[in-house]
């Protein structure tokens, strides 16, 4: 049966580095969060969503293990009662940042961990047009922002 981890809830407020989030992309998240934590309830980090069959032998434990050490991770997950935003942060977005952001589109919509609206959201300092138009045929958001 496919599985998810969404991990504790962090407040909005929570401005040390998420676990797992790469040392070079924090500050890209960081200087996000400030400008747009207001519009957030909570955030949700390093969530691991898996379309893998488990046995159904497995106990939770073990479940919550597995989907941990196999399952595909978003970066963030932002969250209010009407919307989820699945994001994708790195410092330059690139083709792989587009496929991360496609699969846990997908992934989302058949797992529904949350009932929320959702959209998947490249936050990037830098990209280019090829990017840009892909994004835009695949309803990615995605959001530049400066790196100064």
């Amino acid at each position: 049966m496919p599985h998810y981890e969404l991990g504790p809830q962090y407040p909005v407020t929570f401005s040390r580095k998420p676990p797992q989030m790469l040392v070079s992309d924090f500050p890209t998240w960081d200087k996000w969060r400030r400008q747009n934590m207001a519009f957030w309830e909570y955030f949700l980090f390093n969530v691991a969503l898996t379309m893998r069959e488990f046995p159904p032998n497995l106990t939770q434990e073990q479940l919550k293990s597995a989907t941990y050490v196999l399952g595909k991770r978003i970066d963030v997950v932002a969250v209010r009662k009407d919307l989820v935003w699945l994001i994708e942060v790195t410092d330059r977005a690139m083709l792989r940042s587009v496929g991360q952001a496609v699969a846990y589109k997908e992934m989302w919509s058949v797992l529904k961990p949350l009932p929320q609206k959702f959209e998947a959201v490249i936050l990037c300092n830098f990209t280019d047009d090829d990017i840009r138009f892909v994004c835009s045929k695949q309803n990615i958001r995605l959001i530049e922002i400066s790196p100064l």
